[in-house]
């Protein structure tokens, strides 16, 4: 039986979380877990972007997604919101490029079921919303008065 090739995707928002390390490593951590007995990873991406840019801002995920496509593998990715913070984006990656997606914080999802598409889109939700109250409160600790 021939097991499932992934390549990995890897996010963190700002240079100093790429330069620390931290960020990559617990998802380089959750992936690893992720695969063990399902696949081998074949290739890597990783980029320094924000979860809400849309796809021509993050051109590490297009070519992460260009190589699952030619070579069949599917794209693994630690947490959800590494993949995106913007629900419209999120369904785009998921209906528009025809790649098998996975992640690793929900193992036993298989976003091609109906059930799981369901729950990803939902968690999408949150992921959106945890980020815009994010950069609330940046604004509010920013500017005191407002």
């Amino acid at each position: 039986m021939t097991k499932q090739t992934f390549c990995g995707y890897f996010r963190v928002s700002q240079q100093r979380q790429a330069e620390s390390g931290l960020g990559l490593e617990a998802q380089e951590t959750a992936v690893g877990g992720y695969l063990n007995g399902r696949g081998t990873l074949v290739e890597r991406f990783t980029e320094t972007e924000s979860g809400r840019k849309g796809g021509k801002d993050r051109p590490e995920l297009m070519r992460a997604l260009a190589y699952c496509k030619r070579f069949g593998s599917a794209l693994v990715v630690g947490k959800l919101d590494r993949l995106s913070r913007d629900v419209r984006f999120f369904l785009e990656v998921l209906d528009d490029y025809k790649v098998d997606i996975r992640f690793a914080e929900f193992p036993d999802i298989n976003p091609k079921s109906d059930e799981g598409r369901m729950v990803l889109i939902g968690m999408a939700n949150f992921a959106e919303f945890e980020g815009r109250r994010i950069g609330s409160r940046t604004k509010a600790g920013l500017d005191p008065f407002q």
